[in-house]
């Protein structure tokens, strides 16, 4: 004996379909993150602002067409830009020196 009849229960307006996950906002939030935290690494802080900047834009691009993750997404952006910042102006208080470690 089935508890729903033929038909009943699979167009539910109440359920939805999951959301795209979006793996590249945490990924950016991640490398937002430790880009402020590892800004005084040379290039790999470079790098890992590159990467924020990137996987956050595109994260960003991919939550306007109804993926996850918008907010991690913008975080892991802003972060990266202000680790490059950060970076920038360590490079210029150092003139450099700390750009090659």
């Amino acid at each position: 004996m089935d508890l729903w009849p033929e038909g009943q229960g699979q167009h539910n307006p109440y359920y939805s379909q999951p959301r795209q996950s979006n793996g590249l906002a945490v990924a950016s939030l991640v490398f937002g993150i430790t880009s402020i935290i590892f800004c005084w690494c040379g290039l790999l802080a470079l790098a890992q602002v590159i990467m924020a900047i990137v996987f956050g834009s595109v994260a960003i691009s991919k939550a306007n067409h109804g993926a996850s993750g918008r907010g991690p997404a913008t975080a892991g952006l802003v972060l990266g830009i202000f680790g490059g910042a950060i970076w920038f102006l360590l490079g210029l208080l150092t003139l450099g020196v700390l750009w090659v470690v």
